[in-house]
This record gives structure tokens, sequence and C-alpha cells, in this order.
């Protein structure tokens, strides 16, 4: 069975945030998984200005920390 990633956000220390259909998960630069969280997230994945991480959920309020 074939996966795919829908939304993917590549960061400078070479870690990955990453879903498919959720949860949502950070995996390091050695496929290790360093979190997850198991909510319902759109596939679009932005950083900001200040480094902040921005995922649309579905879930109201949407104040995640990780």
């Amino acid at each position: 069975m074939m996966s795919t990633l829908k939304g993917s956000l590549l960061l400078e220390n070479g870690s990955i945030i990453t879903q498919s259909f959720s949860p949502l998960i950070k995996i390091d630069k050695c496929s290790k998984l360093e979190w997850q969280m198991d909510e319902v997230f759109h596939h679009s994945i932005n950083k900001d200005s200040d480094e902040n991480i921005w995922i649309p959920t579905t879930k109201i309020p949407g104040n995640y920390k990780a």
C-alpha cells in the first residue's frame, strides 16, 4: 500500500513536518519520530517571518504546542 504525503515542510535542521490525511508528525533527519498530533489538519503547512508554523485545523481553538 502506498501512502501519499499531502503537505510537508522541510526545516533548516533537516527535520520534516508532514501529514497524510492526519496525524501530523515531525520526523528528524534520521527518520526518527519526534512528535505526533492525532487531530485532523489541512495539507497546507507554512512558516511565517517569526518562524511560527501555521497549519489549518478543523478543531477550534487550535492552540497546539509540540
